[in-house]
């Protein structure tokens, strides 16, 4: 696989020089632990490339999750992937150091205290900041948050619900199109993070397994897991986006061929020394499932999204007059 051609615009944070001093003292020095909390619905590049960045900031990375009860109150409807699902792939991801659980929509100085850590690590979404006085923006105000620039890289989480009704619809193919096309290649930086210190030596037993992985979930974590404990080495081949789009129609794949490979390449998954052996992952949940989640809750979805971009614009005009 090549990385050749990434372009810059993903990663955006680049540490301060107090934090690269930080750092460079890191032996003269506690361990610097960094929070991160969010929820982590439909696991995509922008939130590894936000939890890497968040890491590189500090040298032990805590993340929590916000509940299912949250993600209704605080986004206009539910996740599409339940709460139980989120927090196992949060736990698998190779930069995260420690989950903390359930965490509180919106980061609290308390929370920040019960697990030492100095500062959060948010993304720079306005509508966590629209008030002078919510808990986010006095997090901001003593110096214990850093903002990473957003990410327009995929857009098309928003655009699922709505292009995933018909296969038979071009309006919808189009609008899921168009969102597509919004994201960003993952640039040289991030990719540099995810595969620090993965050179592949084949030694022992190989075992290889490929497919698409396309909105990666818990039912492609179990397999890969199962799979590694097959052989001393896990070698695992990512669909082209042409072969997934022939097998599984115009739509599909959700995510391209590089935001999938990323998403596998940055997960932790365990091996253990031991021809073609069918797996039973033991969970049933596939691409599919997701699909058909969205689908059948499609209007709270589109519902979710709509109060979601309205908040969004809202948010920007009170903080552009608060800025006068």
């Amino acid at each position: 696989m090549s990385f050749e051609g990434t372009k810059p615009g993903l990663v955006h944070s680049e540490m301060s020089g107090h934090d690269k001093e930080e750092k460079e003292t890191a032996g003269h020095r506690k361990p610097v632990p960094v929070w991160v909390d969010g929820s982590f619905d439909m696991l995509h590049i922008g939130h590894i490339s936000a939890l890497y960045q968040a890491r590189a900031l500090g040298d032990y990375l805590i993340v929590g999750a916000q509940p299912d009860a949250d993600v209704v109150l605080h986004k206009g409807g539910p996740p599409v992937y339940p709460e139980a699902e989120r927090y196992r792939l949060i736990q698998a991801l190779q930069c995260v150091d420690q989950f903390a659980g359930a965490a509180s929509y919106g980061t609290s100085v308390e929370t920040l205290n019960k697990y030492g850590c100095e500062f959060c690590v948010h993304g720079d979404d306005d509508t966590l900041r629209v008030s002078e006085t919510d808990a986010f923006n006095q997090l901001v105000k003593i110096n214990r948050a850093k903002i990473l620039e957003r990410s327009e890289s995929l857009q098309v989480k928003y655009g699922v619900a709505e292009g995933l009704s018909t296969d038979n619809d071009p309006d919808m193919h189009s609008e899921i199109l168009r969102r597509a096309e919004c994201g960003s290649t993952p640039t040289a930086s991030l990719v540099q993070m995810i595969l620090a210190g993965k050179i592949f030596q084949p030694a022992g037993r190989v075992v290889y397994v490929d497919g698409a992985f396309d909105l990666f979930n818990v039912g492609h974590l179990s397999f890969l897991e199962k799979a590694a404990q097959e052989g001393s080495c896990l070698l695992v081949g990512i669909h082209p986006d042409a072969i997934v789009s022939a097998r599984k129609g115009p739509l599909f794949p959700i995510l391209d061929m590089m935001d999938r490979a990323l998403i596998v390449l940055s997960l932790k998954v365990p091996m253990r020394k031991g021809i073609f052996k069918v797996i039973d992952s033991g969970n049933k949940i596939t691409s599919q499932t997701n699909v058909s989640r969205i689908l059948g809750r499609r209007a709270e979805y589109v519902a979710r999204n709509k109060v979601r971009i309205e908040k969004e614009k809202s948010a920007a005009k009170t903080l552009q007059k608060n800025s006068l």
